[in-house]
């Protein structure tokens, strides 16, 4: 006689929740995949060069990625078309793996700059998909729903996802960093897949931004419940070691190659010469990218509520949450005022503020599911998802504003008219001087001006706008104040430039 315990095969029960599992998984990505193409515009950015917000810094990742993949470097040396400092255009700031792999990647299919936003998105949504596995550890299906997808919502994630920068690709592996830590410890914390699959992606999301170490914060706050608290703080820890081995380097290369651009340091209020100035930006231009005030403040009712009438519990995972939450919320302030100075115009430095949502609304509710169905619960529910579509509708309106001319009385009602007008500046600038730049290469090599050529590109504010999108190595206006006109363009051709590349019809009947 043959005797089986706990077949999954011979278990109804067992085979119901394995169903129920795949059916919660496959709700989870049709949402994620409506908002993606919904809020963060994929169908019209799938494409799209480096553009809109921070374009500059866009095309600095573009710049290294195109590099790596017409010239023999290796992941430790990263160069731009900026020829800025000693003229190697060597530079570091974040880590260039993603550049370097699509760099490789283009050798074999021609230069394809928009694989760029899909490795970036994949990383995202890979760690967005590990946050809803995690919640779906300790709170309900639709609460998990409710964490993951509010997470994506914002404004920034919907610009920043699928993008040329590396951050939100970052802010995924910090997500999966949380997921697979808590696989490891509840596998016994042995040496198997889930602890690499850990050390692997906090590495990726400390190389890629450093100060997504603030996504740190819970692991340490987990200590206190896990066994093994030698073995943990030694995997947590690694992470940043290499890190911090990174940051040197970069450091160490820019300085050999004369580069003042990337920031590896930091830019603290006590050091602004204006500090209300960079306030009232920050207020003003920047934090609305993040959540609309309208979410943000009812995100803190809820929370309010949540605490007047709920009592505490003696669920140590809603503990852990709390103090999580409280120790986010002290290193955010950390952060804020270490790196204040770049708040002005950074809107991506707020990214960094979304690993607190995932633990406000996990310890929203995880504090409502422990009470029995009531009046107030269905309040606050109802006002959490309430929040999540009008932050959804807000941000792929925000989104499309950024890539294209947008109206209508949604765009009138979300957007403030000083934003709009803004954008609708920018688009039409671009649009009269860049509408062709897709054929300025061919016509360049058609001139004789080899890609290696020094060229002055001008206007220019940034290091690799136009020389990137037109494949030369060069100077633009950054930088190097103390030249203006005529000696500016000496100072240039001292340094090796031959030729003079200017975009701006205004801008050419001035020289």
């Amino acid at each position: 006689m043959k005797i089986m315990f706990n077949s999954p095969n011979e278990n109804p029960q067992n085979g119901f929740i394995a169903s129920l599992q795949r059916w919660s998984r496959w709700g989870f990505w049709a949402g994620a995949i409506l908002v993606v193409f919904a809020v963060y515009d994929l169908g019209g950015v799938a494409f799209k060069d480096p553009y809109g917000m921070h374009q500059w810094r866009q095309c600095d990742a573009y710049s290294m990625a195109l590099n790596f993949a017409l010239e023999e470097r290796d992941l430790f040396h990263p160069s731009m078309h900026f020829l800025h400092g000693t003229g190697t255009g060597e530079a570091a700031g974040e880590f260039p793996l993603t550049y370097f792999l699509n760099g490789r990647l283009w050798r074999g299919t021609g230069i394809w700059p928009w694989t760029l936003r899909w490795m970036h998105l994949a990383m995202l949504l890979a760690g967005i998909g590990a946050l809803f596995s995690l919640c779906r550890r300790f709170i309900s299906l639709q609460s998990s729903l409710l964490v993951a997808w509010m997470t994506m919502m914002s404004g920034l994630m919907a610009f920043y996802g699928p993008n040329y920068l590396v951050n939100a690709a970052a802010l995924g592996w910090v997500f999966i960093g949380w997921w697979s830590a808590e696989r490891w410890h509840r596998n016994g914390m042995v040496r198997d897949r889930w602890l690499a699959l850990m050390l692997g992606a906090l590495t990726l999301a400390a190389l890629f931004r450093p100060t997504m170490v603030l996504g740190w914060v819970p692991l340490l706050v987990a200590t206190a419940h896990v066994r093994k608290r030698r073995i943990w703080l030694l995997a947590c820890f690694l992470p940043i070691c290499v890190g911090i081995g990174w940051i040197l380097w970069a450091k160490m290369l820019n300085a050999a190659n004369g580069s003042v651009y990337f920031l590896t340091t930091i830019r603290p209020v006590w050091e602004a010469l204006d500090p209300w100035t960079v306030w009232h930006s920050f207020r003003e231009d920047v934090l609305p990218q993040w959540h609309h005030p309208f979410v943000l403040l009812a995100t803190l009712l809820i929370m309010v509520v949540t605490l007047l009438k709920t009592g505490r519990s003696d669920n140590p995972a809603e503990r852990s949450v709390g103090f999580s939450w409280l120790g986010m919320l002290v290193g955010l302030m950390a952060y804020f005022v270490l790196w204040f100075e770049n708040l002005d115009v950074h809107d991506y430095y707020l990214i960094e503020f979304q690993l607190i949502i995932p633990i406000t609304f996990g310890w929203i509710m995880l504090r409502w599911e422990g009470l029995p169905p009531g009046l107030w619960r269905r309040i606050v529910f109802g006002i959490a998802w309430t929040a999540l579509v009008f932050q959804g509708l807000e941000s792929a309106i925000r989104t499309r504003m950024k890539h294209q001319p947008v109206g209508g009385w949604l765009a009138e009602t979300f957007i403030p008219q000083r934003e709009r007008d803004i954008w609708s500046w920018h688009h039409w600038d671009q649009e009269r001087r860049f509408s062709n730049i897709s054929e300025w290469e061919a016509v360049l090599r058609s001139l004789g001006i080899d890609r290696l050529d020094g060229v002055i590109s001008i206007p220019d504010p940034s290091p690799n706008i136009t020389l990137s999108l037109i494949g030369q190595r060069g100077f633009t206006n950054l930088y190097d104040d103390a030249f203006q006109g005529e000696d500016r363009i000496a100072f240039y051709v001292s340094k090796g430039a031959k030729y003079l590349i200017c975009n701006d019809p205004e801008a050419y009947a001035a020289l």
